[in-house]
């Protein structure tokens, strides 16, 4: 089989294969050993069985040889799952296929078939195991809801950032267009509505919220997150787990983890203060404080929100100055990194 033709069921296998032909070694004579390590390196050679390598054998920072340089000269690769209730805007589609296209000097982008179930945040949970569980490489996660409409420069734009997690300039679709990204406030645990901002671009930081409807995330930022579910740290926190309770719940965590690849990135957690709860894309905000993981937008990517019409930023930009009562933003604390939140 030629390495490029491998696949992932291929990669375990063989895998799987020449573990068993290790424990036979000492029978080996010193043909079947050359033949065995020829397996071996063509089935190395591969990305799948670079990650199959490092999953089975629990090396997740492995470097094979020859992957520095090629490190430095790859494009980074982008993995786009789009969640769906029903069926996908058309215009949906054609901004993703035109944005992948104009992606193609910046990335590598590659779209999985688009997951529909009843619940959002089931669906962006299933649609990451699932990628996970293929074993394909992949460097980020662009997540895009069924009725956003991306600019063709949006990802590119996106992954000019370099950091683990950033969104689109989303809005509501109501009018007026709300922003759908907001300012945390460390007090009082509410994140409220960012109606001003000083600059246009890269906006955010330490004490921030976005809508996931457009989102960019790095496999640092998602692993991170899915490490903070499984070790029920917010149960640890913020409801006092501890003890044997805490020891029977993060054990079945991590082993339904491990069986089903879901880390449950996404769930409706509880506020702090015991009033409501937040939804999934704030909830994975609040993970990412808890973290200490920034939280950006970059204002001037602009989709649109499919509905009556395309609900766009520019449209809010336009009444922005109506707002007179409109409620002010909190000012988050100084990171070492500029923060334009006014």
């Amino acid at each position: 089989m030629r390495p490029e033709n491998l696949d992932v069921t291929d990669a375990s296998r063989l895998l799987d294969d020449l573990k068993r032909e290790g424990e036979r070694a000492r029978s080996f004579n010193k043909l079947d050993l050359a033949d065995a390590e020829k397996r071996m390196v063509k089935l190395l050679s591969t990305p799948e069985g670079k990650e199959a390598f490092r999953r089975i054998t629990g090396m997740r920072e492995a470097v094979f040889a020859g992957d520095v340089q090629q490190a430095e000269n790859k494009l980074p690769i982008v993995a786009i799952l789009m969640p769906s209730y029903r069926l996908p805007a058309p215009q949906a589609w054609e901004g993703v296929n035109r944005m992948m296209r104009a992606s193609l000097q910046v990335c590598q982008p590659f779209m999985e078939p688009t997951i529909r179930q009843s619940v959002v945040h089931w669906t962006r949970n299933y649609a990451l195991s699932l990628l996970l569980k293929s074993m394909k490489p992949w460097d980020y996660v662009l997540f895009i809801d069924d009725d956003i409409v991306m600019p063709d420069d949006g990802l590119a734009k996106m992954l000019a950032h370099k950091v683990d997690l950033v969104a689109a300039a989303c809005t509501v679709r109501v009018d007026p267009p709300l922003p759908n990204f907001r300012v945390y406030d460390p007090e009082t645990h509410l994140f409220m509505t960012c109606m001003d901002w000083n600059r246009e671009g890269l906006v955010g930081g330490k004490y921030f919220g976005i809508g996931t409807g457009a989102a960019l995330f790095s496999r640092n930022c998602l692993e991170r997150v899915g490490e903070y579910y499984i070790n029920c740290k917010y149960e640890q926190k913020y409801l006092g787990f501890s003890g044997a309770e805490l020891d029977r719940i993060q054990t079945a965590r991590q082993k339904k983890a491990k069986e089903t690849g879901d880390f449950w990135w996404f769930e409706f957690l509880k506020q702090p203060d015991g009033q409501g709860e937040y939804g999934e894309d704030i909830s994975f905000c609040f993970k990412c404080i808890e973290l200490g993981i920034p939280v950006y937008v970059d204002t001037t990517v602009r989709p649109k929100h499919m509905g009556d019409y395309g609900y766009n930023l520019d449209d809010y930009l336009d009444c922005r100055e109506s707002f007179h009562d409109r409620p002010k933003a909190v000012k988050p604390a100084p990171l070492e990194e500029e923060i334009v939140i006014v």
